[in-house]
């Protein structure tokens, strides 16, 4: 009975500490996709002394604004990259590898894909064997 007790505890202490970790991840993930969960504080305000007016506070900058004009910059680009690559579709290619009407273009796909599919399928692998040991230990431990 004593053994049994040290069991069940080590086992709920160890569920505790996957939970609480497996929220932490979920949490962080969230917020790297969707931004931060709880954005009730306002702008910081910053107080300027005007000469004739004595002082005035003005919110200052977030980063927020900086992300905004970095979007914005990044979309500009993006706007130029695309009319770049109508530029030269439409253009004749100089080395005699042009583009012939009604035959379609061969695809190859770059080295970074095939590299990020195979270390996400040894990644996924990697983990469902971590998963598959801790079941493992936890089954030894309740038994």
């Amino acid at each position: 009975m004593r053994k049994s007790k040290w069991k069940w505890a080590l086992l709920g202490g160890a569920l505790v500490i996957i939970i609480m970790y497996g929220i932490e991840l979920t949490t962080t993930g969230i917020e790297r996709v969707y931004g931060p969960l709880a954005d009730n504080e306002a702008a910081p305000v910053a107080i300027v002394q005007d000469e004739e007016a004595g002082l005035i506070p003005q919110k200052e900058e977030s980063p927020q604004s900086e992300l905004e004009q970095k979007v914005e910059e990044l979309e500009q680009e993006l706007q130029r990259v695309k009319q770049l690559a109508a530029m030269e579709d439409t253009a004749p290619v100089q080395n005699g590898n042009e583009h012939l009407p009604g035959i379609p273009r061969e695809v190859y796909e770059p080295a970074v894909n095939k590299v990020a599919d195979s270390t996400a399928g040894l990644l996924q692998s990697v983990s469902s064997g971590g998963i598959r040991f801790i079941v493992s230990l936890f089954d030894s431990v309740t038994e």
